[in-house]
């Protein structure tokens, strides 16, 4: 997987428009996914997971959700 460094930027400043609360995955995919790449938005989504940058939340049904930690804050500022 390849760090899209434009699409990170774009996710994180979109959760931080909606902080504290969450968004829904689903709505991050309708909102920043061309046409036949969601696979690509998650694989982001993921690495924003794992570098500590989103937590996953679940909402009501079990959906999953992303609020922004501090280390997207801290990345947001330093942009």
């Amino acid at each position: 997987m390849q760090r899209d460094e434009a699409l990170i930027y774009r996710i994180l400043k979109m959760l931080r428009s909606r902080a504290p609360a969450s968004l829904e995955e689903t709505r991050i995919l309708h909102h920043l996914q061309p046409a036949g790449h969601s696979e690509h938005v998650r694989e982001q989504l993921d690495y924003l997971l794992r570098a500590g940058m989103l937590k996953r939340v679940v909402i009501a049904k079990n959906r999953p959700a992303y609020q922004l930690d501090w280390p997207g804050y801290d990345y947001l500022d330093g942009a």
